[in-house]
């Protein structure tokens, strides 16, 4: 997602000056700017991802995992299990602990999560996510967004 929309998501390494808007939102949720995973993250971090193979644009491409599988519901029944990398596992908890993040995902970008028809592009899947992703309509006449109207948003 990054190479389409490198200044919202971009998970390449960039100079501290020149990060996408979901590194500031990563960095805040870190507790601080880590070019590699420290050893102790700040007690009020709530991204600690502990895998020092995982590099700072690794990060990010998990961050963007637990973010957006957060605001699906994807992660809610598995809060308690989530805490030691992440804590933000609902979308009421994403929208409080890491505002920027929700909103980044939210509004301000055009990204589609369902075809049309409902089913996510790729799935090769007569149901693609319909079973578990259930947003309000299952099909918008410009594909869905990811809050589940119209795939509308700038």
């Amino acid at each position: 997602i990054g190479p389409v929309y490198a200044s919202k998501f971009s998970d390449c390494p960039n100079s501290i000056g020149d990060l996408s808007e979901m590194q500031i939102a990563m960095d805040v949720a870190r507790g601080g700017h880590f070019e590699k995973v420290p050893k102790n993250y700040p007690n009020d971090a709530i991204y600690h991802y502990n895998d020092r193979t995982c590099t700072y644009d690794c990060q990010g491409t998990e961050m963007f995992y637990w973010a957006l599988t957060s605001l699906l519901n994807g992660q809610d029944s598995r809060e308690d299990d989530n805490m030691v990398e992440w804590e933000a596992s609902t979308p009421s908890q994403l929208q409080d602990k890491l505002p920027s993040m929700y909103d980044l995902l939210i509004n301000g970008n055009k990204m589609k999560l369902l075809s049309l028809n409902g089913v996510l592009p790729g799935t090769n899947s007569a149901t693609g996510a319909t079973g578990t992703y259930n947003p309000s309509s299952q099909t918008c006449s410009s594909g869905c967004g990811l809050d589940g109207k119209s795939g509308s948003n700038e």
